[in-house]
């Protein structure tokens, strides 16, 4: 659960940034997440996850996710983002996101995406914080279109980590792209119902 949170919280935040972030390169267009995996060393991290992206159409994503919280997840968790942006040569570090609070890092940049997921998850409220347990979501439809249509273009990575004690205890990277597209976001391709 809270690896899916990240990603839903990480992806928001990266895009904010990087359409705050000018160059000569910056215009319409459309989002898209390229991969989600777990870090290298995974069995490292306290916070073991699965999550499987599945595209249904040129705007829409689909994600299930399976999370076994050992700890309640509460205000004691913080995050780092390292951003990195993809040019010829490989990819160069770009930006350092944080917050020592992943709750507020959450409710800042994704509260709307981590409420559904929270729902489809089913906690009741969907608020934080979470108990320990085991939690589930399926289908989780995420619409790039309800991202914001401006930004850099170019491949961006991103390494979440979510910290307690100072200590890194889950990991989860990922990689996006703006692609300058005409009528980025027409809503023709969407398929709303479901």
């Amino acid at each position: 659960m809270i690896k899916f949170l990240v990603c839903c919280t990480v992806l928001a935040a990266v895009v904010i940034v990087v359409k705050g972030m000018g160059d000569n390169m910056i215009g319409p267009g459309r989002w898209y997440v390229l991969s989600i995996a777990q870090c290298d060393n995974n069995d490292q991290y306290e916070q073991q996850y699965f999550i499987q992206r599945k595209k249904l159409t040129r705007d829409q994503d689909c994600y299930n996710a399976n999370i076994s919280l050992k700890n309640p997840l509460d205000e004691t968790y913080a995050i780092r983002i390292d951003l990195t942006k993809c040019v010829d040569g490989g990819c160069k570090p770009y930006q350092v996101l944080s917050d020592e609070s992943f709750i507020h890092f959450c409710e800042k940049y994704a509260k709307e995406n981590v409420e559904e997921a929270l729902k489809m998850a089913g906690t009741d409220p969907p608020k934080f914080p979470l108990d320990a347990g085991t939690y589930s979501i399926n289908e989780y439809k995420f619409n790039y279109c309800q991202l914001p249509t401006d930004g850099v273009y170019g491949k961006f990575g991103a390494t979440a980590y979510l910290i307690k004690d100072q200590q890194e205890v889950g990991c989860v990277t990922f990689n996006v792209e703006f692609r300058e597209i005409d009528g980025a976001c027409d809503g023709d391709d969407v398929d709303e119902e479901d």
